[in-house]
């Protein structure tokens, strides 16, 4: 953030935590994707906007297309530091497809699946989904 822009009287806030439920309907991945685009250019991040914004549509879209819950994204901004997290309320562990190669596929760039139980839990102590 602009030096200009902060309260005077405010110290330098390292680390910026955002969080949206999106409801279980085909408008999630947009609301979710100018969400993060939203909060990227507050921050002055634009190099990142377009390949995060890309990420949180495509997990969100999986979100949609492969449960039947809402889905929850958390935004954890730092210093040289974003991480994307996408939740779901499903209580079935995400599928992880493998190509032809042996590579995974369709998890985008570095994202991995979790799980409740790896001391991650869904909203409201439900166990959930959560891909990072």
């Amino acid at each position: 953030m602009d030096p200009a822009r902060r309260a005077p009287h405010r110290l330098a806030q390292l680390t910026h935590d955002y969080s949206l439920f999106a409801p279980a309907d085909a408008t999630a991945p947009r609301v979710c994707r100018d969400f993060v685009r939203a909060v990227l250019f507050t921050h002055d991040r634009e190099p990142l906007v377009m390949p995060a914004a890309l990420c949180t549509s495509e997990l969100v879209t999986n979100v949609h297309l492969h449960t039947k819950g809402s889905a929850m994204i958390r935004l954890r901004l730092g210093p040289g530091r974003l991480r994307v997290s996408v939740f779901d309320e499903s209580p079935d562990p995400p599928v992880v497809t493998r190509s032809a190669a042996g590579a995974i596929a369709c998890w985008g760039r570095g994202a991995r699946p979790r799980r409740g139980d790896g001391g991650h839990v869904g909203r409201r102590g439900r166990e959930g989904g959560a891909v990072r």
